[in-house]
């Protein structure tokens, strides 16, 4: 008999190309793009398999009396809600779900999952942008292959995350590894940069357990070639710290020789090859109203409140904001990093050598 899947997502034309692989290899997929159609499908058929968007829009009056935008977070929310509505119809139908999300937020995951999803039915569309990788997902949910027993549900979320890109430092000073972060952002917003980095850089250089490297674009000489330095400095680098601002997405630099090397920009672009930690510096919407380059499929920094940098209109505040920042960062190095033995004579002839940092990029 035919397994049949349901897809509701707002973008139906995203996801075209998935769902016509899942039709050649002899299911049958078909998509919805409202909540209305697909509350009617959901009731009136039965599905082996039903994929839902996180964030998923109200189309009129009646959509948001069943869900209110104030319930949902104006559609942040509303792939959950969806979701606890017809938990048990789909269980009762023996239906599996896969939920998917343009942009990672571990909150609403772990909502998801204690509202009784498995971890492993929880990804990001990056890390199923590959049709093939895709395919074996849908395969193993529907033949029941999924729900890994013996997997702590980190090691199977890590689908949805960068946990290929390890943070590998190749040099030791003072005892420490060496973490090089170069620092991307638009001269636009120099200012806050500078303030946000003050702050940041004050808890990093006392950090205990590793040496963190930055190199300001001062350190860039008259005469030298800039262009070559920043590409350098990537390349050395173990993680990108990118300070995201309108004025940020908006640079074709940082777009076409920065982001790259850090962000995916679609999902069929090559695999970034150093790992990215953005923060959001100035407030930007995250509904898909603006092009994120790529960003909305990493969880974006924001404080414990939510805010950016510069929502933080106080000094102290934005001392907490760098204070939670810095933390993160330390989980981050934690989580991703490999120490191999390292010893100094070895690498760089020595403590104290501090030649190859990370790279503030020139204004351009």
């Amino acid at each position: 008999m035919t397994k049949k899947i349901l897809w509701f997502d707002d973008d139906p034309a995203q996801v075209k190309p998935y769902l016509e692989t899942l039709n050649e290899e002899g299911y049958f997929a078909e998509v919805v793009s409202n909540i209305t159609e697909a509350e009617s499908l959901l009731n009136n058929s039965r599905y082996d398999l039903f994929i839902l968007d996180v964030m998923i829009p109200t189309k009129n009056s009646g959509e948001e009396n069943r869900f209110s935008p104030e319930k949902t977070e104006r559609g942040r929310k509303l792939g959950l809600y969806f979701f606890l509505k017809y938990k048990e119809k789909l269980q009762g139908n023996n239906t599996q779900t896969l939920v998917l999300t343009q942009r990672l937020d571990l909150n609403i995951r772990d909502e998801f999952i204690k509202a009784g999803l498995q971890p492993d039915q929880f990804c990001t569309k990056f890390a199923l942008r590959d049709v093939e990788v895709f395919l074996r997902k849908v395969n193993d949910l529907i033949q029941g292959r999924d729900h890994r027993v013996g997997h702590s549900n980190q090691q199977i979320f890590d689908l949805g995350m960068q946990n290929q890109l390890v943070i590998e430092p190749t040099k030791m000073h003072d005892g420490k590894p060496v973490i090089r972060y170069f620092v991307s952002y638009s001269h636009k917003d120099q200012k806050l940069k500078d303030e946000l980095l003050g702050h940041l850089k004050e808890r990093l250089d006392i950090a205990k357990e590793y040496y963190f490297e930055l190199w300001d674009d001062g350190e860039i000489l008259a005469g030298e070639r800039w262009h070559e330095r920043i590409k350098a400095a990537v390349a050395r680098c173990q993680f990108g710290l990118l300070l995201v601002s309108p004025a940020f997405l908006n640079s074709t630099y940082i777009e076409n020789q920065e982001l790259p090397a850090f962000v995916a920009s679609n999902l069929a672009a090559p695999e970034p090859e150093k790992r990215a930690i953005p923060v959001a510096l100035k407030r930007i919407p995250l509904d898909n109203s603006i092009n994120l380059k790529g960003l909305e499929n990493l969880q974006i920094f924001r404080d414990s409140a939510g805010k950016a940098f510069q929502e933080r209109s106080t000094s102290k505040t934005r001392e907490d904001f760098a204070a939670e920042l810095f933390q993160q960062i330390l989980k981050i190095v934690k989580r991703y990093g490999e120490h191999p033995h390292l010893t100094e004579s070895k690498h760089y002839g020595g403590a104290g050598r501090n030649d190859d940092q990370g790279l503030i990029r020139p204004k351009t």
